[in-house]
């Protein structure tokens, strides 16, 4: 990635939301409403945050980076995280890292879990040290890909799918969930809701890029009224 990508890309989205991790504008506050995209949502996470949108020339990257023979993209891709997010990560003080874990079958098929690369890479960039403990959950059940799935298919897709293989990592420490791309935040919010279980300190969510959901695409773009909103 070479300087002038890295400048255009960090220029574009040098802030995001707080709440659902959308870059655009200044950088939100956890206690706040959220952004027009998620000012109707709740999350079972305490703060989220992404380095860039789903867009050329990281979506390419991303893409590739899923394959094994690709490994080599975790560092440029991890430092573009810390680069554009390394200073809230570093405020939230991470205990554990818990990288979105792939079904047995789809890790075989794929050579590596690239989530689990990313967070090991991402641990030797910043500036403290944290524990990934990329067997603390796992995935119970193989489910099918997201691609071309609303919001409400998603939920149902990942619904069930993780299960804890160890509290005593998770159990009174503050954890991040990392993951390459969010669009909905089914996935993430899935393994948030198991990991609440085991009674975490702080619960947060790091991913490379923040995508638009399909049903998202029309969305008007003025905020929506705040409500009462609960899961």
């Amino acid at each position: 990635m070479c300087w002038r990508c890295l400048q255009s890309i960090s220029a574009r989205d040098r802030g995001c939301c707080l709440r659902c991790g959308m870059p655009a504008g200044s950088v939100g506050s956890v206690a706040g409403h959220g952004c027009s995209w998620c000012r109707s949502a709740t999350y079972p996470f305490d703060a989220c945050v992404a380095a860039v949108r789903y867009e050329e020339p990281v979506r390419g990257l991303i893409l590739r980076f899923k394959r094994a023979e690709a490994a080599y993209l975790a560092r440029p891709l991890a430092w573009l995280l810390c680069y554009q997010r390394g200073a809230l990560l570093e405020r939230w003080s991470i205990d554990v890292a818990v990288p979105v874990p792939r079904h047995w079958r789809r890790r075989l098929w794929m050579g590596h879990n690239h989530v689990a690369v990313l967070a090991d890479e991402l641990n030797r960039l910043l500036g403290y040290p944290f524990q990934v403990a990329a067997r603390a959950v796992y995935r119970r059940r193989s489910t099918r890909t997201h691609r071309g799935m609303g919001p409400k298919q998603r939920r149902a897709n990942v619904a069930g799918a993780f299960a804890i293989a160890d509290c005593s990592v998770l159990c009174g420490r503050r954890v991040l969930l990392i993951d390459d791309v969010m669009t909905t935040g089914a996935t993430l919010s899935e393994m948030a809701r198991v990991i609440r279980r085991a009674k975490p300190a702080g619960l947060y969510a790091a991913v490379l890029a923040r995508a638009r959901a399909v049903a998202d695409q029309d969305r008007p773009s003025t905020p929506r009224r705040a409500g009462n909103i609960g899961r």
